[in-house]
């Protein structure tokens, strides 16, 4: 009974799968609704069976058809999204104030047109120097860009302002009038500031902070001392007494009206210990301090030669504007500058040495 019972399960699942079949090669329709009447007639037993089975299969089926809609879905986005005419950024710069032709004047690199507003576009909302993106034909604005995608160009030191929004910069020899951003207007400008612009625009967009001029400091304050420097005895003293003098006997200053020193000139050839000096003087300023540090700068003003008409003057007062803010910055401590090679700067062009005779 037990082998006749298993023996008849095994024929009913085989008849259910040809039930299930579909695709090419499955048994007709009609045939497999005979072969499902004749399972259900076969006992009460099977009938749940059957049910069972048809479920689950339904089940699967469903399963498998939302994975294949789910892909399906992200295919067709796929396709959307590479078959989608692409958009163009530009730059907005005015608007048109023609009866004819109206429109934003907008550019594109070194395209400059007129386009047309989308309907979404407010023209109120739009000042020049706002990155805009254009159709894929270039001809209509269609929505202003929430941030700038491109914040780069060119930076030139900021002259003067000359009214409607214009204003002068100097880049190398050049001076240049260009229109300014609306948030560059409220930026505070003040002569010798940085300010970054687009040459091909003609639009100035953003203001650059100075540079802290790190680069023209040790790293700390210099080891050297006056112990160090043999044969200059003399000339220390002298250094000393007239960089103390207004710090420690400003009675007799002001007494004798004698003028504060601001700087130093040391003449000698090579090696007989000018740095050394300027190191150790600044080394003993920093002990004179509260704070026991001190900065010092080294410079070559060979090295700050240039070739554009202005630039070496402009190196030289970027030096002084790096050493007067960290004074500033810190008054505890004291800023020593040592030019080296001085001469460099005070040379005439054209004019060599006479050959000993």
């Amino acid at each position: 009974m037990e082998h006749r019972t298993a023996k008849e399960d095994s024929i009913a699942a085989t008849l259910l799968e040809r039930v299930a079949q579909s695709g090419e090669g499955a048994t007709p329709l009609d045939e497999r609704l005979a072969l499902l009447a004749r399972l259900r007639e076969s006992g009460m037993e099977t009938a749940p069976a059957i049910d069972r089975f048809l479920i689950e299969r339904i089940a699967r089926l469903q399963d498998t058809m939302s994975m294949v809609e789910g892909q399906q879905d992200r295919l067709r986005r796929l396709i959307e999204g590479l078959a989608a005419p692409p958009y163009f950024p530009a730059i907005f710069l005015a608007t048109t104030d023609s009866e004819q032709v109206k429109g934003a004047i907008v550019q594109s690199g070194e395209d400059r047109r007129v386009v047309q507003l989308s309907d979404g576009v407010d023209l109120e909302e739009l000042s020049p120097g706002d990155e805009v993106f254009l159709t894929h034909e270039r001809n209509c604005l269609i929505a202003r860009s929430e941030r700038e995608s491109m914040p780069t160009g060119e930076v030139a030191v900021y002259c003067r302002s000359i009214g409607d929004g214009r204003m002068v910069l100097r880049s190398h020899d050049q001076e240049l009038v260009v229109m300014q951003k609306q948030a560059l207007r409220e930026a505070g400008l003040k002569a010798g500031d940085g300010v970054r612009f687009n040459r091909s625009t003609g639009l100035a967009l953003e203001k650059i902070e100075a540079s802290k001029g790190e680069g023209y400091f040790l790293e700390s304050t210099p080891s050297d001392s006056f112990q160090e420097v043999g044969g200059l005895d003399r000339e220390i003293e002298q250094l000393k007494r007239l960089v103390t003098l207004h710090v420690f006997h400003r009675e007799v200053a002001g007494k004798y009206r004698l003028p504060r020193k601001k700087s130093v000139l040391m003449e000698g050839p090579p090696g007989n210990g000018k740095t050394k000096v300027a190191r150790a003087t600044s080394n003993w300023l920093a002990g004179l301090g509260p704070t026991g540090r001190s900065r010092f700068i080294n410079v070559k003003p060979g090295q700050l030669n240039s070739m554009w008409f202005g630039q070496t003057e402009e190196r030289y007062r970027e030096i002084f504007r790096v050493a007067r803010e960290a004074a500033a910055a810190e008054p505890g401590v004291p800023v020593v500058m040592f030019w080296d090679e001085i001469d460099a700067i005070g040379g005439v062009q054209g004019r060599g040495r006479a050959a000993p005779g």
